[in-house]
């Protein structure tokens, strides 16, 4: 019966951390792999998304929705998502793409946070 409570308790918190991590999802958050580039994800709790990215006269965007991954705790795959991070205008345009949410970052595989991670911004975001 013990047992039964511990692995119940355990799926519950794992649901519960779940939850957490879509609720605090919202926000602004910023790529600073390059200072002279600036490349920022604007992700909404409406579901939609806007990318920005700017590097000297090279001036990119894209928009569109998001949704929870299916089959990946705490990510979200964004649709008609264009990948600015190295190429800048020869970017590789995906029909979706995967992020993880880590604490404070958008990480774009498991290896956690890296030079093509996007960390949140404290900025209030209005549309």
């Amino acid at each position: 019966m013990k047992r039964f409570y511990t692995i119940s308790l355990f799926f519950l918190l794992i649901s519960c951390s779940s939850i957490n991590c879509y609720n605090s999802l919202e926000g602004k958050y910023i790529n600073t792999r390059d200072t002279k580039t600036i490349n920022y994800l604007l992700i909404y709790n409406d579901g939609t998304y806007y990318h920005y990215f700017k590097n000297d006269t090279i001036e990119l965007t894209c928009k569109g929705t998001w949704e929870k991954a299916k089959d990946v705790y705490c990510g979200i795959e964004l649709d008609n998502f264009e990948n600015y991070n190295e190429l800048g205008s020869n970017y590789e345009e995906f029909g979706s793409y995967f992020l993880l949410k880590d604490g404070e970052y958008l990480n774009n595989g498991l290896d956690g946070n890296n030079e093509y991670s996007f960390i949140k911004s404290s900025e209030t975001l209005t549309k």
